[in-house]
């Protein structure tokens, strides 16, 4: 049986004011740059043969997974559980705001990254669950297809860890660059295999 291939794909970078702030359920857009980046994306992988594009709600997802679904000609199929993790009152500020605002709540994150649950947002593991539910779904229904699924940088680590098999902890262990694919291989015995990581297309010695 032919494995299920995921293209695990990252948005392409967000409107300048945004960037470098925890940007979880806010709805914010693209910068030109970034849409740029969806059409890179569609001539790396114009001969794969996509069968569906799932995206995250979210227009910096949406935006991009809606033309790579018409540029396939597949349907787009909006899954909200594919959302960042909702990082509540955190959402829309830089670090050193959060750190001076939230310095109890800073803490306990770095003691357990895990279990820690953002003030009006959501924990890792809750994150977890919701992606591996929608996760399931996806690989069911179209077992032994190509598909594109466009997300967001911290869902897409704790995809790939997940199929690693390494725990959530290390997060931060990989990197999701704006406008990113990764390859992820599912076969039916429940083996996983990770092919390609954080390739962007169009940056500089892509090959």
């Amino acid at each position: 049986m032919k494995p299920t291939r995921l293209f695990l794909i990252r948005h392409g970078e967000v409107e300048l004011e945004a960037q470098g702030s925890f940007n979880g359920h806010r709805d914010i857009g693209l910068s030109d740059h970034g849409r740029d980046q969806y059409r890179h994306l569609k001539k790396a992988l114009d001969k794969e043969p996509v069968e569906v594009v799932f995206s995250s709600d979210l227009r910096r997802a949406l935006e991009g997974a809606d033309y790579l679904a018409q540029a396939f000609g597949v349907p787009l199929e909006v899954r909200p559980q594919l959302r960042e993790m909702d990082f509540g009152a955190w959402d829309g500020k830089r670090w050193p705001e959060i750190a001076q605002e939230f310095p109890d709540e800073c803490q306990a994150r770095l003691d357990d990254p895990v279990n820690f649950q953002m003030p009006g947002g959501e924990s890792l593991l809750q994150l977890q669950k919701r992606l591996l539910d929608v996760q399931g779904e996806i690989l069911n229904d179209f077992s032994g297809k190509t598909v594109l699924v466009v997300a967001h940088g911290g869902a897409n680590r704790v995809l790939l860890l997940n199929a690693l098999g390494a725990p959530l902890d290390r997060l931060f262990s990989l990197e999701q660059r704006y406008g990113c694919y990764n390859l992820l291989q599912f076969f039916g015995d429940g083996a996983s295999v990770l092919q390609t990581l954080n390739r962007v297309p169009g940056e500089e010695g892509y090959g």
